[in-house]
């Protein structure tokens, strides 16, 4: 069985007042939401202004479910309605019975495991996806799903990349953009100004030492009279 994340096209940026929705993107998010989140929500998120809660629409066989791809999450989990589809696809469960905190501060109980392949556009990668029946989520993906596919969002633009595909930033040759006759121009101010200079040193000087003589007298310092050095010197 194998989840697939079906591709969507608009864009939403929510605060704490308003939704703006925005253009189209080419990748798989259906809804970005990004909250303003203050200081004071924990020391977690105390250096992270904004935290990114996507929505998803996510295709299991033939059903398509709604799923949170959530920066606050470092685990991917299903609530209550992801459990009975799971189960309802034969998948095993490794039972397993322990606590996680979800958002809210709230302890929440996992009741098992499931390894479940999940599909990011043409990518396959198996997730072990945490039970916890008491969330009402179907499907949240933690920061464990962003990891195993190599995500790499940009906020800024609101779109996404593979970590192999990201863009290297580089620095590029300026183009001479100078006409020939500019470049004449030039060449005869340079030859007239600057007769002293050899080729290819215009800027340098043939002088051994360069004195730059200003009018401004130097400042004398005036020591503590109990200064070692001058003491001696009345």
């Amino acid at each position: 069985m194998v989840i697939t994340i079906k591709k969507g096209s608009s864009i939403i940026l929510q605060d704490k007042s308003k939704i703006v929705e925005g253009g189209e993107i080419n990748g798989v998010f259906i809804n970005f939401l990004i909250p303003i989140l203050a200081a004071a929500a924990g020391p977690a998120l105390a250096n992270i202004l904004n935290k990114v809660v996507d929505t998803i629409d996510d295709k299991i066989n033939d059903k398509t479910i709604s799923g949170l791809l959530d920066s606050g999450a470092s685990r991917t989990i299903v609530g209550q309605p992801g459990c009975d589809i799971l189960l309802g696809l034969g998948l095993p469960v490794k039972k397993r019975y322990s606590n996680c905190t979800v958002a809210n501060g709230e302890q929440c109980e996992v009741t098992g495991i499931v390894s479940t392949p999940i599909r990011l556009r043409d990518q396959v990668r198996v997730i072990d996806v945490l039970m916890v029946p008491s969330v009402t989520h179907t499907l949240i993906l933690g920061a464990d799903f962003w990891k195993i596919h190599g995500i790499v969002p940009d906020l800024r633009r609101g779109e996404w990349t593979f970590s192999k595909n990201t863009p290297i930033a580089t620095l590029e040759h300026i183009t001479d953009q100078l006409t020939d006759e500019q470049q004449q121009q030039l060449k005869t101010l340079i030859d007239t100004s600057f007769p002293m200079c050899k080729e290819g040193e215009l800027g340098c000087t043939n002088l051994v030492e360069h004195v730059i003589e200003c009018t401004a007298a130097p400042i004398k310092q005036r020591y503590p009279s109990d200064f070692p050095i001058a003491q001696p010197l009345g």
